[in-house]
């Protein structure tokens, strides 16, 4: 889903009009590697904010908020397919692999394309602050741990406790734990293997490390969502080429912080089901360890089942990957993180 990456100048193209956007340098090694030409890639987002008009700005936002639409849309309707047949759950794959694919290059243009913006932006002679959003994706974040560790406490479950009892706890602070996992999916490291807030362990210990000690909730706990768009942007966006260019730079401020959400959430709610579904097939058929499932190429998980060779390369992908300790190490991946992924009840974690 990630070899598309050298094809973010042609998807930028598609949604905004406008015609012939430089590359921007950026392939993916065999290794898996991202490899990215800065000085060109910042050439290309210059030349891209040069050609752009306030109709192209607002086709160019219009396009980014299309693709992660459809990604969540995509997620939602694999996790639904994970419970049918396997040629339901190779095609929800397809889906969703294809909304993915069509979402990540954009990852690469976040690096370079918002500070493009940016420099547009003041040469248009607009000198006010950068359009963050009011309210962030990681304050809505914090206000929703807040909440829990706060309706935790209440049923007398500090987070040292969740710690040490889990998952042997009572049913109410499991069910507020296991909800707010479902919920905030997504949220983690961009290693998608490793442990993020999907997980109730890696949710226990960021309690634990925001709220050790404590014996009530935070004085002044973050504000909850309010509106993800800057006072005024609307406004602006009607006035002019700075408007416009100040619209779709909000736009990309906030999906600077749901980028890696996205991915990783269609990974975790989404393609993971799918996976759990097809490996109980692959198994029953080959013999195979079920490990296997996750090194396996979109185009081979959706072709049928996997011939012996894919599944002998499966395996050589595997066995490359388990002996690389420091990468596993540096991402807290341990020697039973790749069965617990597959697991049914990810809730035991």
């Amino acid at each position: 889903m990630f070899a598309q990456v050298g094809r973010a100048h042609e998807l930028l193209a598609e949604d905004s009009g406008v015609v012939a956007v430089p590359p921007f340098g950026a392939r993916l090694a065999g290794s898996g590697d991202l490899h990215l030409d800065e000085a060109r890639a910042r050439e290309a987002a210059d030349a891209f904010c040069a050609a752009l008009t306030p109709d192209a700005a607002r086709a160019a936002s219009d396009g980014l908020l299309r693709r992660c639409d459809r990604t969540v849309a995509a997620t939602e309707e694999a996790r639904a397919s994970s419970t049918g047949d396997e040629p339901m759950a190779r095609a929800a794959l397809a889906d969703v692999g294809e909304a993915v694919s069509a979402l990540v290059p954009f990852g690469v243009l976040s690096k370079v394309l918002p500070d493009a913006l940016l420099r547009a932006l003041r040469s248009a002679g607009d000198d006010r602050p950068p359009p963050f959003p009011r309210v962030s994706a990681g304050r809505e974040l914090s206000a929703a741990t807040a909440g829990l560790f706060e309706a935790c406490l209440a049923r007398g479950y500090p987070p040292e406790r969740l710690e040490a009892d889990w998952p042997d706890v009572d049913q109410g602070p499991a069910s507020l734990l296991r909800s707010f996992c479902e919920h905030q999916t997504g949220f983690g490291p961009l290693p998608w293997e490793a442990p993020g807030y999907e997980d109730p362990g890696y949710a226990i210990a960021v309690l634990r490390t925001a709220f050790a000690g404590a014996d009530g909730p935070p004085a002044t706990p973050p504000t909850a969502h309010q509106s993800a768009a800057e006072p005024g942007t609307a406004a602006a966006a009607r006035d002019g080429q700075a408007g416009s260019l100040r619209a779709l730079l909000a736009c990309w401020l906030d999906f600077l912080e749901r980028e890696t959400w996205h991915v990783r959430r269609a990974f975790h709610r989404g393609i993971l089901p799918l996976l759990r579904r097809l490996a109980a097939g692959t198994t029953v058929a080959s013999g195979a360890a079920p490990d296997l499932i996750l090194f396996l190429g979109l185009d081979e998980l959706t072709a049928g089942p996997p011939e012996p060779a894919s599944l002998a390369l499966a395996r050589e992908r595997r066995d490359a990957y388990l002996a690389d300790g420091e990468y596993l190490t540096k991402h807290g991946v341990g020697p039973d993180r790749l069965a617990s992924l597959l697991a049914a009840d990810r809730g035991s974690a």
